[in-house]
């Protein structure tokens, strides 16, 4: 389980900034390319806040492998 640390979102209906520990990570393809938003319900009213978060904070949420990672390399078993 990946704790969800408190995230700074800006409210451009009400022009305030809030903090938020709850939240979704949604993936766009923005040019080819994947991009990570945290997206939560504004507290003062009904409709969403977004605000682009790091790929590297967008894939441990996600549970997808980062960059910095490195790649296992699994070799089967065989009988000789």
């Amino acid at each position: 389980m990946v704790i969800m640390e408190a995230l700074q979102f800006y409210d451009v209906k009400n022009k305030e900034k809030f903090k938020a520990d709850k939240y979704e990570i949604r993936t766009k393809n923005v040019r080819g390319k994947p991009r990570y938003f945290a997206v939560c319900n504004s507290p003062n009213g009904t409709w969403e806040c977004w605000r682009v978060v790091k790929s590297d904070l967008g894939k441990k949420i996600l549970g997808l492998k980062t960059t910095n990672q490195q790649n296992d390399i699994v070799v089967p078993d065989e009988d000789f």
